[in-house]
């Protein structure tokens, strides 16, 4: 836990920019969606769940085989 903890604050900080995003676009009513913003949200979203593992993986390196290491980090690249 001690070595995830910035990206556990960024995942919280991109869902509630998500979830805030959703409501007023819900509340307002609009129609058009900016599939650009939705795409990155999404990828941001990802990238930071591959960054905790990642950071997770590397500190625990003898108990997480180097092979799951190595594939976390090229989807993390």
């Amino acid at each position: 836990m001690e070595y995830c903890k910035l990206q556990i604050g960024c995942l919280i900080i991109a869902l509630y920019i998500g979830m805030i995003y959703m409501r007023e676009r819900r509340i307002y009513n609009i129609k058009k969606r900016d599939k650009l913003f939705d795409l990155l949200i999404i990828a941001g979203i990802f990238e930071i769940i591959v960054d905790g593992s990642t950071a997770y993986t590397v500190n625990h390196i003898d108990k997480i085989p180097g092979e799951v290491n190595l594939i976390l980090h090229m989807f993390f690249f």
